[in-house]
């Protein structure tokens, strides 16, 4: 007896062949969708914590807290922030979305400090630091060097 042919397909294959494409476009995919977040996956934003540990030099009065992140060698900041505060902490958590790598961080610490007829005294501390953010908890620690 006569076997009836296998049905083809528009594309000129059979059934099982139309299934095996599927199953293989399927693979390349997910494989180049693999690839890409590998590639692209530390350049996206993920949440920084940091915790800035503040001179006791600046602590008593109102404080301006100024951060600004720059990936080394960028000429311009990815982004920053702006705290004020009370004085009375000495430790401040910040949690930034930036990409894991390395960044100058620019501090800017700012107090106000009034002693009896004295007008208020302006103190200001800037400093750079260079840091490793990988998603922990990353400390800074603000010397306090002070100008008026």
């Amino acid at each position: 007896m006569n076997e009836p042919a296998p049905r083809r397909r528009w594309f000129g294959g059979t059934e099982d062949g139309a299934r095996h494409r599927k199953k293989g476009a399927l693979l390349i995919l997910a494989v180049g969708f693999a690839l890409v977040l590998t590639t692209l996956g530390p350049d996206l934003p993920k949440d920084q914590p940091l915790n800035f540990r503040l001179p006791a030099a600046h602590s008593g009065g109102p404080l301006r807290l100024q951060v600004s992140f720059t990936r080394v060698g960028a000429a311009r900041a990815l982004q920053g922030f702006t705290l004020e505060l009370d004085g009375s902490t000495r430790s401040v958590r910040h949690q930034p979305r930036l990409p894991d790598g390395d960044y100058l961080v620019t501090i800017e610490l700012t107090s106000t400090h009034s002693s009896g007829r004295e007008p208020p005294a302006k103190m200001e501390t800037t400093e750079v630091r260079r840091v490793t953010l990988a998603g922990q908890e990353t400390t800074i620690l603000i010397e306090g060097e002070q100008s008026e």
